[in-house]
């Protein structure tokens, strides 16, 4: 007895459905297929400045962790002016949307951050790339030179000092007052 669908009792598919799977197979974008879509001057303004500030994120595990835990953990510590968007890309790939420059700036520049004892490896993103291909293996720490004896506290020599250390990414010779100490501190 044939079923009401079109279907056969026997599982066969009809005209209808191989119709239909021909048709989703063509509903998936593949890589290169975007080049040459044309995007106007103004939508491109648009899209760049939605872009400027991104952040794409992950944990360094690869034990399975809440993604909303992550998140009221980060919003706790940053204590940012305004919350960000956090959009789950893969298992532990995140992208994180800013809406001012100050939040933006705290995130990326006065980490490192943590969950859970386990650093959180935060990379600029700009939005275009495929958020998987931006490698996330370096995370900024701050690092202190301490007795540097004061004839040597000159930029280009600290910055030898410093590069001994690994990549630079700031210097404070200048610390704020608040800090005590005999120290030059280096973010690399």
């Amino acid at each position: 007895m044939a079923a009401s669908n079109g279907a056969s009792s026997s599982g066969l598919k009809s005209d209808g459905d191989e119709a239909l799977s021909r048709a989703m197979q063509h509903m998936e974008l593949h890589r290169g297929e975007l080049d040459d879509v044309f995007v106007g001057e103004e939508v491109l303004a648009e899209m760049k400045k939605e872009a400027r500030w991104l952040a794409v994120a992950r944990v360094n595990t690869n034990k399975n962790f809440s993604v909303d835990a992550l998140f009221q953990t980060l919003r706790y510590v940053w204590n940012l002016a305004m919350d960000p968007e956090l959009q789950e890309v893969d298992d532990n790939l995140f992208t994180f949307k800013f809406f001012c420059l100050g939040d933006w700036n705290k995130v990326m520049n006065q980490g490192p951050w943590l969950f859970r004892k386990l650093v959180v490896v935060i990379a600029e993103y700009d939005g275009l790339m495929d958020p998987a291909s931006i490698a996330l293996n370096r995370v900024a720490v701050w690092a202190q030179i301490h007795s540097i004896p004061v004839l040597y506290r000159k930029t280009d020599i600290i910055d030898q000092l410093a590069r001994r250390i690994g990549q630079v990414k700031s210097v404070e010779i200048q610390h704020p007052r608040w800090f005590e100490g005999d120290y030059i501190r280096e973010q690399g």
